[in-house]
């Protein structure tokens, strides 16, 4: 049995169909191994929030002005 941390075992994300689910453990061990593969010049960029759809919509297309 695994041993979790309660905060590590929150459900980011879940499959509707139940196939997978993403925790904040999943998403922690992901920004660690690709802290790893980048180095630190690109770290943040792996930690940055998510926009809303809002947000895009409101920023455009890359490249538009």
């Amino acid at each position: 049995w695994p041993v979790l941390r309660q905060d590590d075992s929150e459900i980011l994300y879940q499959d509707p169909d139940g196939e997978f689910t993403i925790t904040r453990a999943d998403a922690k061990k992901a920004i660690d191994e690709g802290r790893r593969r980048v180095g630190p010049e690109f770290a943040a960029l792996l930690e940055a929030e998510t926009m809303t759809e809002a947000e895009e919509a409101e920023a455009g297309e890359p490249g538009e002005d």
